[in-house]
């Protein structure tokens, strides 16, 4: 799931439920069993960053793509009302950064979006 605090107006994800990059690529990434060419490849490059994707209109709602090492940081979306999200689903994209701003797109899962009673807590 990810939430969204009302106050800061922007998008997270529970840190204190994915305590580590590692069992967050395994939650959202790895247990979805992402493709990858098993006549070459031992198994699906890690992903280097992730970025958001409005369900409906496939557009990406981020400016950049996140570094997985930041995936608990909040974040803002772009072209939509800030709260547009709520009570809906997105799609997460995980990306292999292959040279400077050029991904690789590994894998999206569509992911929940709930309004935060807590707020965002880093």
């Amino acid at each position: 799931m990810i939430y969204y605090d009302t106050g800061l107006e922007q998008y997270f994800v529970l840190s204190n439920t994915f305590l580590t990059e590692a069992g967050f690529i395994n939650s959202f990434f790895t247990k979805a069993a992402p493709p990858y060419d098993a006549t070459i490849e031992e198994g699906p490059p890690a992903p280097t960053h992730f970025t958001v994707r409005d369900l409906n209109s496939s557009a990406m709602v981020l400016a950049t793509p996140i570094t997985m090492a930041n995936y608990a940081s909040a974040w803002g979306v772009t072209g939509v009302p800030k709260n547009r999200f709520v009570g809906g689903t997105v799609v997460v994209e995980f990306l292999y950064e292959t040279a400077p701003d050029t991904y690789l797109k590994l894998l999206g899962v569509p992911v929940d979006v709930y309004e935060s009673e807590t707020g965002y807590l880093p």
